[in-house]
C-alpha cells in the first residue's frame, strides 16, 4: 500500500470555498463598519456646523440670520456658502440649515430671543438632523 501525501482535488475546493464564504462575511462586516463610521463623521460635522451658527445667532450681529418672531430662515443644500466660511474640509454643500424664532425671554427689562437651529445632512437614501436651542440678543 502506498500512501500519497496532500490533498485530493475535492478537499482543495472546499478549502477554497470555505475560505471565500469566511472572507464574504468579513467583507460584509467592513463594508458596514465603513458605513457607520461615515455616518458618525457626518453627524460630527452637522453638530460643528450646528455650533458655529449657533455662535453666529447668538452674537445677534447679522440680521439675515435671525428670523422674526415664529418665523424661518432656510439655507438649503449648497447655500451654506453665503452662510459660513468653513475651511475647504467641510464642504457645505452636504448640509441644511433651518433657524426658527421660538419666542422670546424677558428677564427683568432684557428681552432676548429664543431660536431653535436644525442642521441636516444626508445619510444614504435618508435625512438625519442634529438640532440645538440658543438665545440671542436681538429679540424680534
Amino acid at each position: 500500500m502506498t500512501s500519497r501525501g496532500g490533498f485530493s482535488l475535492i478537499e482543495t475546493i472546499i478549502a477554497i470555498a470555505i475560505c471565500g464564504i469566511v472572507l464574504a462575511a468579513l467583507a460584509s462586516v467592513n463594508v458596514s463598519s465603513l458605513r457607520q463610521a461615515r455616518f458618525g463623521n457626518d453627524r460630527l460635522q452637522a453638530t460643528q456646523v450646528l455650533d458655529t451658527v449657533g455662535r453666529r445667532v447668538v452674537g445677534g450681529g447679522d440680521a439675515s440670520l435671525l428670523p422674526g418672531l415664529s418665523s424661518t430662515a432656510s439655507y438649503d443644500y449648497g447655500d451654506l456658502d453665503t452662510l459660513l466660511d468653513l475651511n475647504e474640509a467641510t464642504t457645505t454643500d452636504r448640509y441644511r440649515v433651518t433657524i426658527t424664532q421660538a419666542g422670546n425671554l424677558t428677564v427683568g427689562e432684557s428681552t432676548v430671543g429664543i431660536y431653535r437651529i436644525q442642521v441636516c445632512f444626508r445619510a444614504g437614501d435618508d435625512e438625519q438632523c442634529v438640532e440645538g436651542s440658543t438665545l440671542s440678543r436681538r429679540a424680534s
